[in-house]
C-alpha cells in the first residue's frame, strides 16, 4: 500500500486516510503498545529490523522526501516513521545513512535530502 507509481500519482482524500491509516500501523509496529506490553523492547527491536529488510524504508522516503505530490499529512507521518525506524537502532541508522536519492547526475545523500525539508 505504501507503493506510489509515477510522478503524477494522484493522491485522491480516500488514498491519503488510507495511506495515514497505514503509516499508523508501521507506527504501531515501531513503538507498540505500552499499556499492553511494557519492557517488550525486543519486540520493536525486531520489528525495525523487519521492516527495514522488506524496504518500507524505501518506500517511506519515497512518500516523505521524493514524493512532492504527497499531502503534508503523508508527508510528515513518513518523516515521523522513518526517524522512528533508526532511532536506537544502529544498523538501521547506516542503512539511512548509505542510502541516496535521485536520478543520474543528480544524486543526493537521504541526510541531506531530509535536512533540507525539515530546514
Amino acid at each position: 500500500m505504501l507503493q506510489i507509481k509515477g510522478s503524477t500519482y494522484k493522491f485522491t482524500q480516500q488514498k491519503t486516510i488510507n495511506l495515514v491509516s497505514v503509516l499508523d500501523t508501521i507506527n504501531l509496529l515501531i513503538h507498540g503498545n505500552p499499556e499492553a506490553n511494557p519492557g517488550k523492547d525486543t519486540d520493536k527491536i525486531a520489528n525495525k529490523t523487519v521492516l527495514v529488510q522488506r524496504n518500507v524504508l524505501d518506500h517511506l522516503l519515497m512518500l516523505g522526501v521524493e514524493s512532492q505530490w504527497a499531502p503534508v499529512a503523508v508527508r510528515c507521518m513518513a518523516l515521523r516513521c522513518i526517524g522512528d525506524l533508526v532511532i536506537n537502532h544502529p544498523k538501521n541508522r547506516d542503512a539511512l545513512a548509505s542510502k541516496v536519492l535521485g536520478e543520474e547526475p543528480q544524486v543526493e545523500p537521504t541526510l541531506n535530502s531530509i535536512l533540507r525539508i525539515i530546514l
